[in-house]
């Protein structure tokens, strides 16, 4: 190949470990060659006890893997925050177990391989797909524009793996089970499990450790301006984006830039006009809420706690109240 031009892709989500990418123009020459001496491999398979046993996941680098489908739920609709609608699909996928979800066209396209009663091996190649790692879970997904599913290719990759698999478990069993990848669907689920310790809200403020905690509260004002219970965020971080620039914003903190802006519904504990009247139910209401304690609100440079789940079960919150007794106190420069 002649006269092509090299350029720094700078991606944010990288397919290849590559700086450059080869654009063809008007002058490129390409010539096609019939016995080439150097390896062709189509994928950059990682091994999932590699990724299982990471330090840390980039989820910027796009992935390939290839295992054996042990596993689906059931498809769900869904509507994405640009407003399309699509599907949903969750799969386990075994050389060891890590979970898969699929979105989109490569739902309908696995879906009519996932009988009950399958005997053969359901081999996929899960190309580009983005690496993800969420309370000590790791699993992948597909990306809606780049992503490929390969279902059983005729490739030699594929056929070698799936002699290894046949020669672990025989093919006269049944390999594909129905199972819920989700640990609980709400927050009364994994409250009634019995193992969950609840804190106050002081507890939480003060907290020096990152990840998860549940706490007690009663909403007793909504702190709002004019206009200002919601905001445009950033749709890669909760940052806050005012000013368009042409058709496009872009974040002052991350850099990401996109065609449009993120809702984000802000609550705090103080009480001003300008949010709905139908917010107004809200108030005296109790609740136990599921925050995410981030490096950032440790090191007190956010103020703002994300709220994972929420569980509004009178009875649940009478048993869980935590030890200490409620103050009055607001604390008026937190925020959920």
């Amino acid at each position: 190949m002649s006269n092509f031009i090299v350029v720094d892709k700078r991606e944010k989500t990288k397919t290849s470990m590559n700086r450059w990418t080869l654009n063809f123009s008007h002058r490129t020459v390409v010539l096609l060659v019939e016995n080439p001496t150097f390896p062709l491999q189509a994928f950059r398979l990682t091994q999932i006890s590699e990724l299982l046993n990471a330090d840390r996941i980039n989820d910027s680098q796009l992935i390939d893997i290839m295992g054996e489908v042990v596993g689906k739920e059931d498809p769900k609709e869904l509507i994405t925050s640009k407003g399309k609608e699509t599907k949903r699909l969750a799969i386990l996928v075994e050389d060891l177990d890590i979970g898969c979800v699929l979105f989109g066209d490569m739902v309908d396209q696995i879906l009519p391989y996932l009988d009950d009663g399958r005997v053969e091996p359901l081999i996929v190649v899960l190309q580009f797909f983005r690496p993800s790692r969420w309370n000590e879970k790791t699993s992948v997904q597909s990306h809606f524009d780049i992503s490929k599913l390969r279902i059983n290719s005729d490739l030699e990759e594929v056929r070698d793996f799936r002699d290894r698999r046949l020669a672990a478990i025989p093919s006269n069993l049944v390999r594909i089970s129905q199972v819920n990848t989700n640990n609980s669907h709400s927050g009364a689920d994994e409250l009634k499990r019995g193992d969950v310790t609840v804190n106050t809200i002081e507890e939480a403020l003060n907290s020096t450790q990152e990840g998860p905690l549940w706490i007690a509260g009663t909403i007793v004002a909504i702190n709002s301006g004019k206009d200002d219970w919601f905001y445009k965020s950033c749709r890669k971080c909760p940052k806050k984006v005012e000013t368009p620039i042409g058709n496009r914003y872009e974040c002052g903190k991350c850099g990401h830039t996109h065609g449009s802006a993120s809702l984000r519904f802000v609550f705090r504990e103080l009480y001003a006009e300008g949010y709905p009247a139908a917010l107004e139910s809200l108030l005296e209401r109790k609740l136990l809420f599921k925050v995410n304690v981030k490096s950032s609100n440790i090191k007190l440079y956010d103020q703002v706690y994300t709220v994972m789940k929420v569980c509004e079960d009178d009875t649940i919150f009478e048993m869980h109240l935590p030890n200490k007794t409620f103050s009055t106190v607001t604390v008026c420069a937190k925020s959920l």
